[in-house]
């Protein structure tokens, strides 16, 4: 949550500041628009809106399938549980700046415009080192600090996002998403067939085609990266 605080005094100034806060909300809301575009992390989080408290979810496994039986046999009884889950507890941000009636009558036209545009841009740079931040201790913990608060990066398995030890609800073979291999064709292959053959809690197949490469800013992996996509 973000917000502007306009010092409008004894309302004298009224056609300064009623006529200018449209625009600059206006302005505010282009930007953010504008910004949201071009933003990585929806490439790399599930975003969605919440107006709840926290939410919570969840899975179910899948169930066994159809067998073969004798004609007029009874239908097998199938099943399914529900998998981990996992409550998300939504977290409020704040900042705000003042725009002063003295700002006005100096004709500060200048800071009138400058303020928003490095508040916004303040805005999306938060939204972006936090986004950051998550995936860079789902890769290396369980958990993140970030301004001051620790954040939770694990999964719902109770295991960190990325981990060589996903547990399956039902007792299946433990999986991996998290590999060692220096960066090159051979281990972009490997990694595509394993997530290939990524599997739900009964061992189900879950058909995940993986489309996108999240690498560091290293010049040497961005070479590498580059010369395979190209």
């Amino acid at each position: 949550m973000a917000g502007i605080i306009f010092s409008q005094g004894s309302g004298v100034n009224d056609s300064v500041f009623g006529k200018s806060q449209e625009p600059i909300k206006m302005f505010l809301e282009n930007k953010v628009e504008a910004f949201e575009n071009e933003s990585a992390l929806k490439n790399v989080f599930l975003m969605d809106k919440s107006n709840s408290f926290a939410e919570k979810l969840t899975s179910m496994t899948a169930m066994n399938g159809f067998n073969p039986v004798g004609e007029g046999a009874a239908y097998p009884k199938d099943e399914m549980q529900e998998s981990y889950d996992k409550v998300l507890q939504n977290v409020e941000w704040k900042d705000s700046f003042p725009i002063t009636q003295t700002m006005v009558e100096d004709a500060k036209t200048l800071d009138l415009r400058k303020k928003p545009t490095a508040f916004i841009n303040g805005y999306n740079r938060t939204r972006e080192m936090f986004g950051a931040a998550l995936l860079g201790g789902s890769i290396n913990g369980t958990s993140v600090t970030f301004r001051g608060r620790n954040f939770d990066c694990t999964g719902a398995d109770k295991v960190s996002l990325f981990a060589a030890n996903h547990p399956s609800i039902l007792g299946k073979a433990a999986q991996a998403n998290k590999f060692t291999d220096a960066f090159s064709d051979d281990a972009l292959n490997k990694a595509e067939c394993v997530m290939q053959d990524f599997r739900g809690d009964n061992g189900e197949i879950l058909a995940v085609s993986p489309n996108t490469i999240i690498i560091p800013n290293d010049p040497k992996i961005l070479h590498n990266a580059f010369s395979l996509v190209q």
